[in-house]
């Protein structure tokens, strides 16, 4: 009960919550409209997926802020390591990895899978920045005295994204590589507008995103390659 109070009564946990409700209700109306896999397939995936997201998410968190947790768990915060910090590249993974291990499960092709969950990933990112900026966290860099409102800034790049790839891409593996490829080079560069919180000169978040990309390009070359050949 407490943890489902302090989701209503915390912006930042209230966004992640509607952005993750989010996912699991257009994954499910994206199922009914192209109609190759069962609703209620999707919808056990779903639920894995968002479970997997958090897990991700509080593990890449942990290795970053490894420092802070400690704190918490010395001075016996429990409740604050479920509450507090969330890495969205790590969900990334989290959710990659239930996307693979689902499709070998249930026998479900997983370009399928992933033309339904890769692109909402970008929603799920915009929408849960919202929550980022009402919390504080995740902050601009400073010009002038002024912080730049990076959070919000992301909001709306993430969303555009988020409906140029729903609706420019016609088909599904250019969706999944369009998603990677788009979202890795705007979180790397839109990161450097952030406070600093990188090792050396790039963050881990920055790595991780230039490996999205990565994967991007080799899925666009795989299928590429595949066309080729039988043409």
């Amino acid at each position: 009960m407490l943890l489902i109070e302090k989701i209503f009564t915390s912006k930042y946990l209230l966004f992640i919550f509607l952005s993750l409700l989010l996912n699991v209700i257009i994954a499910i109306a994206m199922s009914i409209k192209n109609g190759k896999i069962q609703v209620k397939t999707i919808l056990k995936c779903s639920i894995l997926e968002t479970i997997c997201i958090i897990i991700g998410a509080k593990f890449l968190d942990i290795i970053i802020n490894y420092d802070v947790y400690l704190h918490y768990i010395n001075n016996k915060f429990y409740f604050e390591i479920l509450t507090n910090g969330y890495s969205f590249i790590g969900g990334i993974f989290g959710a990659a990895f239930c996307i693979f291990i689902y499709s070998i499960v249930s026998k479900e092709k997983i370009e399928e899978l992933c033309e339904i969950f890769i692109p909402n990933l970008i929603l799920v990112y915009a929408v849960s920045k919202i929550g980022c900026f009402f919390n504080g966290c995740c902050i601009g860099i400073t010009i002038n005295e002024y912080v730049l409102p990076i959070q919000l800034i992301e909001t709306f790049v993430y969303l555009l994204m988020y409906l140029f790839v729903i609706f420019k891409s016609k088909s599904t593996y250019s969706k999944i590589y369009l998603s990677c490829i788009l979202f890795g080079i705007f979180r790397f560069f839109l990161e450097f507008f952030r406070e600093k919180t990188g090792y050396m000169y790039l963050s881990i978040s920055q790595v991780l995103s230039l490996f999205i990309v990565v994967i991007g390009i080799g899925i666009y070359c795989l299928k590429y390659n595949y066309i080729k050949c039988n043409n």
